[in-house]
């Protein structure tokens, strides 16, 4: 698999989602609020009230596809913050650092797999599996 999935890009793609993005996926209608449904055929969608659409719609959203330049840069970089964020709260030096550790804890333990070359083991594969993570969003 290559790069983040289209649910999770999706999820950050909506999560930052401007007033100008809602008017690429559902473009405005009457003034003040008939964009609200992305419906054609309403009037008074200022009510209160669970309406549906009863003809076409405006709606032009896919999950799977960015919604603008901007929204897409600025989920990118969420993402990248975020496994940073990540990378940098879990202890030790970069994942180099833990396949020293490791190969040292491996020669004082006459190269038996214990608890602690295992815990350096994992650590180890974390940082390097969000380092390539961060490389490949960094790339898009």
């Amino acid at each position: 698999v290559n790069g983040p999935s289209d649910n999770l890009m999706c999820a950050v793609r909506v999560h930052l989602i401007s007033e100008a993005d809602t008017d690429i996926i559902c473009p405005a209608n009457e003034a003040p609020f008939h964009d609200m449904h992305c419906c054609k055929d309403k009037e008074h969608l200022w009510r209160f009230e669970d309406l549906e659409c009863e003809g076409e719609t405006n709606l032009v959203f896919n999950a799977s596809l960015p919604i603008s330049l901007d929204n897409e840069q600025k989920a990118v970089r969420a993402l990248v913050d975020t496994l940073k964020w990540i990378y940098n709260a879990i202890p030790g030096g970069t994942s180099e650092d833990d396949d020293k550790l490791l190969e040292n804890q491996l020669r004082l333990d006459d190269s038996r797999e214990t608890t602690a070359s295992s815990a350096l083991r994992y650590r180890a594969r974390e940082k390097l599996l969000i380092e390539k993570a961060v490389q490949d969003l960094e790339e898009i």
